[in-house]
């Protein structure tokens, strides 16, 4: 990520493992609120914190209308299930908040689709995030 890109943002959230990663080169800093979220992508239970503490970061800064930038290290798995999940607590069902994710790309919102219902397969992510009762 470049310097320039990054300074469009107001608020970092990071939701990898490793607190000290940095997108930008030479692990430049630049003033933006930044929270970290960690969670592991090797297979391991995420549980409902990330969910619930992700939600109160986001709703707080979508609130206020803040320029977001949630991030993992590939941008594959954790910040798209992330995101999905905050747009299905905000009343998108799974396809809506997938094609969202994507970017209206129908390819990459099924990719999208897949990786948080094989997490919830995997039981690497709660099944209730599925149901309405929580994303109400």
């Amino acid at each position: 990520m470049s310097l320039e890109f990054a300074e469009k943002f107001e608020v970092f959230v990071n939701v990898s493992e490793n607190k000290n990663y940095s997108l930008l080169p030479g692990n430049k800093k630049i003033d933006v609120d930044y929270h970290w979220i960690p969670i592991i992508d090797e297979n391991s239970y995420w549980g409902y914190e990330p969910f619930l503490e992700s939600r109160r970061i986001l709703d707080f800064y979508h609130d206020k209308e803040t320029r977001i930038y949630l991030h993992c290290k590939n941008g594959i798995n954790r910040s798209p299930c992330i995101a999905m999940a905050w747009l299905m607590f905000r009343g998108y069902n799974l396809d809506e908040a997938a094609l969202c994710v994507a970017g209206g790309s129908v390819d990459r919102s099924n990719s999208h689709q897949r990786n948080f219902q094989g997490n919830v397969e995997k039981r690497l992510i709660p099944n209730s995030l599925l149901r309405s009762s929580l994303v109400s």
